[in-house]
């Protein structure tokens, strides 16, 4: 079965209308939940995915946000273990709110 992950990560769009071919070759690995955009920016969003370092195509995905800057891109991992969480990048303030959160939710019963 294997150790999952939920994976989050957004850049800034860069400013010339063409879409390098690292982006297009981001798409097509995983076969992503969510894949949002605007003007400003992207969005890849996968759940209970098998996200190993040493999988070639988690390496392809590390390798696009290394050629990024620090402060143009944001990327969570939440594993199934509680405390295991990884971020990198520092555009906290991207438009699509991409962040995580730990609660406790409840209902009122009737």
């Amino acid at each position: 079965m294997g150790y999952r992950s939920d994976v989050g990560f957004c850049f800034k769009r860069p400013p010339e209308l063409v879409i390098p071919l690292s982006i297009d070759g981001v798409e097509k690995i995983f076969d992503w939940d969510e894949i949002l955009h605007n003007d400003e920016a992207m969005l890849f969003y996968i759940s209970s995915i098998k996200w190993y370092e040493d999988s070639k195509s988690v390496q392809k995905v590390m390798e696009f946000l290394d050629t990024l800057n620090h402060d143009d891109y944001l990327f969570i991992r939440l594993g199934e273990n509680d405390e295991d969480i990884e971020t990198f990048g520092g555009w906290w303030g991207n438009p699509f709110c991409l962040g995580y959160t730990r609660q406790i939710t409840f209902d009122t019963p009737s």
